[in-house]
């Protein structure tokens, strides 16, 4: 269920535009979610947070050509 307020699409565009603030919306938004399922899958809290840290380092430092349709999957 898509939370209230911007829509995923709208805030990957004004990422892509460099809008700080829409990206920390992101990061916000889903940061617990692939924490937890790093966690999971690598069963260690250190380093799940570092996958999902280079996870949004990498989407930040490529967001200008990213082709993002579905940001939640």
């Amino acid at each position: 269920m898509q939370p209230q307020g911007e829509t995923d699409q709208v805030l990957v565009f004004k990422t892509s535009q460099d809008d700080a603030v829409a990206f920390q919306k992101i990061y916000r938004r889903y940061w617990h979610d692939m924490y937890v399922l790093a966690k999971r899958k690598l069963h260690a809290e250190a380093e799940a947070e570092e996958v999902v840290q280079e996870i949004f380092v990498d989407f930040w430092e490529r967001r200008e050509t990213l082709n993002i349709q579905n940001l939640q999957g």
